[in-house]
């Protein structure tokens, strides 16, 4: 196993080790460990190429360089931060040691990656940094995830004794007020923790939400003692804090959390989807509900009828002949109960010929899933679905001049394909 020490560090730096790197891993130095033994317990059966992991959020660079070291075929997709001098000393490393690096937006922008690719995900300490839509980056994880693949999530525990002491306290869970400027309201996300989670939530987030078309299972939720030694404070209170921390792990500071793709299951990025005829404009803004002008993926209303061609992942085409596939869209009727009445939508599939059935679409702000079990009798690159809806005119409901037959919206987010 890979020692965490001083040797390591100057290994990946080359000796170019600034304070905030050195600090950063210092404290994190037990967590590494931990992580890296899960990632090395879910390692897949070896099969000629070295399994391949990506590392979401992987600034500082750490994990991915253990990783590496073990034989794993790493990448890593994280925030640019151009500029800020341990950023830059992080860029530096990777390009010695051969770590692929992807610059993007976590919570917005589609992974740069066919579907169905790693072997493993890591997605360590970030959770707690996204400010908008952990739904996306959960649901890009997914989706480039092989069936089957692992994911390896830890965060900060929200419920932890660290933080009820501090309560107890009456004093912050974050940096105090009269910390420098700098550490109170940092305008780098990755120093500044947005929302921190329970254990049940974790757990939600990865097995039983309903805002996006991912899905996980075999999910397992820990608790770990990896911060014990920073989290320790005199006087009572933190005497107190301890005594939980070792009564019952549900007060250590850290949440591990595993779980695993479902082996049948695919996703489709929104925008590799082809909308055909049908469709109106997209509309990223709906103040009416209140949806943010910086949602990742853009809303289309549809007509009565309206079209579709959606791309069947490469991973999957072989394995869809002959058997029957359940395809989930994510759809969405904004549009407040009393003024219009329950909509249902049939889908179906142009190249078989089963018949969908009319399906109820909920009134409701977030996603509705909605899907349809087709057989697929050879081998295709396409599924070529048709949608039936009833409509409504806004203009007959709101007097707003918008005459347009709306039917109800698709969120071009993913689409969930399932072998059944």
């Amino acid at each position: 196993m890979i020692q965490f020490n001083d040797d390591f560090l100057r290994e990946f730096y080359a000796g170019d080790v600034d304070r905030d790197n050195r600090r950063y891993f210092e404290f994190h130095r037990r967590r590494y460990e931990e992580t890296l033994a899960t990632l090395e317990r879910l390692r897949p059966p070896a099969a000629g190429a070295p399994p391949r992991v990506l590392d979401v959020g992987g600034y500082p660079g750490h994990l991915a360089f253990a990783a590496r070291r073990l034989g794993w075929q790493v990448e890593i997709v994280t925030e640019s931060l151009e500029g800020f001098a341990p950023y830059e000393a992080f860029r530096r490393a990777c390009d010695r040691h051969g770590l692929a690096v992807e610059t993007l937006d976590a919570e917005r922008d589609f992974f740069p990656y066919e579907g169905s690719q790693f072997d493993a995900v890591l997605f360590t300490e970030v959770l707690e940094h996204l400010a908008h839509n952990p739904f996306h980056t959960l649901g890009e994880i997914c989706r480039v995830l092989r069936p089957d693949g692992a994911l390896v999530l830890t965060t900060p525990n929200l419920a932890g004794a660290a933080h009820l002491e501090a309560l107890w306290r009456q004093q912050p869970i974050f940096a105090p007020l009269t910390s420098p400027w700098a550490e109170t309201f940092p305008t780098v996300p990755s120093k500044r923790h947005f929302r921190e989670y329970t254990a049940p939530e974790v757990r939600w987030l990865l097995a039983d939400q309903n805002k996006d078309p991912y899905r996980f299972d075999r999910v397992e939720v820990r608790f770990s003692d990896c911060w014990r030694e920073a989290e320790a404070s005199a006087g009572a209170a933190g005497w107190v804090a301890g005594l939980l921390r070792r009564l019952s792990s549900r007060w250590q500071g850290n949440i591990f959390a595993t779980a695993r793709k479902p082996p049948n299951l695919f996703l489709i990025r929104g925008d590799e989807t082809v909308l055909l005829d049908g469709w109106y404009d997209a509309e990223p803004y709906c103040p009416a509900v209140n949806m943010p002008a910086e949602a990742p993926y853009p809303l289309r209303w549809m007509a009565g009828r309206a079209e579709l061609r959606l791309p069947i992942p490469p991973a999957a085409r072989e394995r869809l002949v002959g058997r029957r596939v359940r395809i989930t869209l994510p759809l969405r009727n904004p549009v407040p109960a009393e003024l219009v009445p329950v909509r249902s939508l049939k889908m179906s599939l142009a190249e078989s010929s089963d018949e969908g059935r009319p399906q109820p679409v909920a009134h409701s702000p977030d996603m509705t899933p909605i899907g349809e079990s087709f057989s697929i009798e050879k081998l295709i690159s396409h599924l070529h679905l048709v949608l039936s809806c009833e409509t409504f005119c806004p203009d007959e409901y709101l007097k707003n001049g918008d005459r347009r037959s709306l039917g109800v919206q698709l969120i071009q987010s993913r689409i969930r394909i399932e072998i059944e």
